[in-house]
């Protein structure tokens, strides 16, 4: 699945509060983020390919994010099915993915630590 989301102007969200990375434990070689804030808390997703380009809006340039994902855990409201189509919830992983990569948190390759 490729979404396109154009990131909120400036959204702030922070890594052990709004999100944190956790082990997948469907994808055994990424990095999943958790929802911890807000109404998909407990949500848990993993990001797939990852692409950033511009386009142009009212004469100016904006940055677009293009990006795939997995969802592995829904929560109480919202199932994994319903978050697939949910463009609300696909906007709120563009803003969490804007503010990993702007905050050089993202995570590459596999998790070595031991559990």
């Amino acid at each position: 699945m490729g979404i396109v989301v154009v990131p909120s102007p400036h959204p702030i969200m922070q890594e052990d509060f709004d999100y944190k990375f956790v082990t997948s434990e469907s994808h055994s070689s990424h990095f999943a983020v958790k929802l911890l804030s807000g109404t998909y808390t407990g949500v848990v997703y993993v990001y797939g390919n990852v692409n950033l380009t511009e386009e142009e809006r009212d004469g100016e340039k904006v940055g677009k994010l293009i990006f795939s994902y997995e969802i592995d855990q829904g929560n109480d409201s919202h199932t994994k099915e319903n978050l697939q189509s949910n463009k609300d919830f696909e906007q709120h992983i563009g803003d969490v993915l804007t503010c990993i990569i702007s905050e050089n948190t993202f995570k590459i390759g596999h998790d070595d630590q031991e559990n």
